[in-house]
Order: structure tokens, then sequence, then C-alpha cells
């Protein structure tokens, strides 16, 4: 019984700590990430973006993220190759 009080007592000193003080730097890794679209992916339909805000959420915890526009019906092997 006191083992689950303590945890309990750890968990809420862990939710009165402030967010950002736990967030910072959560997403940073050694290499960049590469966010691409799948078959008949898009960047963008009107308001709608593909990712969603994902890639501006990973940067601002500290992730270098690249979105490369590649086409949306080739070969894998064609898109690897396009800039």
């Amino acid at each position: 019984m006191k083992k689950h009080l303590i945890k309990l007592a750890g968990l809420g000193l862990l939710a009165s700590l402030p967010i950002s003080g736990i967030a910072a730097g959560y997403t940073q890794t050694q290499y960049p990430i590469v966010l691409v679209h799948g078959l008949f992916g898009f960047d963008k339909i009107g308001p709608v973006e593909y990712f969603y805000g994902i890639p501006a959420a990973l940067r601002s915890g500290g992730a270098t993220v690249y979105t490369p526009q590649v086409s949306a019906a080739n070969s894998t092997e064609v898109r690897g190759e396009q800039p």
C-alpha cells in the first residue's frame, strides 16, 4: 500500500512541474527527421496540410525536420532522386 502512495505522490509532483521544462529538447535527435508523403500524397489541399503541423511541433522541440517536395505518383526510385 505504501508503494502505491509513494508512486501517486511522485506523479503529483511530476504533474506540478511546468510542461515547458519537461518538453524542452524532447524531440532533439542526432539525425534530421525527413517527412515524405506516400503514394498520392499531397503537401497541401486548401487549408489542409498533409502533415498537419507535425513539422512545426517537432521543430519547436529542437528537431531538424525536412519535408521535401516529391511527386505523388512515381516509383520509389524516381521519387528518391527528386531534389
